[in-house]
């Protein structure tokens, strides 16, 4: 079901994403704000990452509890605590466990919705990931309006304009533009295909 990558390919995606000298961290929050549910705090250094921890790295500085409790204010200050104990982050996730199983599970623009509604917050955002989801705000905002309008535009059109579109991101690709150009497929869109087989709470 998923494609075999290249180290090669791979290993230039990741450092086209991720610089050298930088942080990563990601962080779920329960719904009801008790606790944190997960952290990982990664730095990258020579290709490679090269140190991991979780919160508790930075806990003295920012207390979970504290974080846990009003994370989307508190957020703010796990980025510089990073700064100084790690690297400067070039991307970090924060979200509520709820919104990332409705990100999995739910429809292909969840996410903008979630972060329209800051359930899901991307500070800092790298330029190549505000272009991934502008476009996919686009195709949400497209879609949505599709819906509304669907019976008042002909077959022949729709069809037209489902091939423009397929048309304009596989230029995209070809051009290099797109972040995942060098991997020969598309990330998002292979989960988009393959997410069925993935169930909330499976054990699989």
């Amino acid at each position: 079901m998923l494609p075999v990558v290249p180290f090669e390919p791979l290993q230039r995606t990741f450092d086209l994403l991720i610089p050298d000298g930088t942080a990563m961290a990601a962080y779920v929050v329960a719904d009801d704000g008790s606790r944190i549910d997960a952290s990982i705090i990664a730095t990258k250094s020579g290709g490679d990452i090269d140190r991991v921890a979780t919160h508790r790295a930075i806990e003295d500085v920012v207390p979970e509890r504290a974080l846990s409790r009003n994370w989307k204010a508190q957020y703010k200050r796990v980025l510089p605590a990073i700064e100084e104990r790690f690297a400067p982050p070039s991307v970090a996730l924060f979200m509520e466990r709820g919104a990332f199983y409705r990100v999995v599970t739910g429809p292909t623009d969840q996410l903008t919705r979630e972060l329209s509604t800051r359930r899901i917050i991307i500070e800092p955002t790298p330029a190549w990931l505000m272009g991934l989801l502008g476009g996919a705000a686009a195709v949400a905002v497209a879609t949505r309006g599709a819906r509304a309008l669907s019976r008042f535009v002909p077959k022949s059109a729709r069809r037209a304009a489902a091939g423009f579109a397929e048309a304009a991101q596989d230029r995209l690709r070809e051009s290099g533009a797109h972040p995942f150009s060098l991997l020969g497929f598309d990330p998002i869109e292979l989960w988009l295909r393959v997410r069925h087989v993935y169930r909330v709470g499976s054990t699989r």
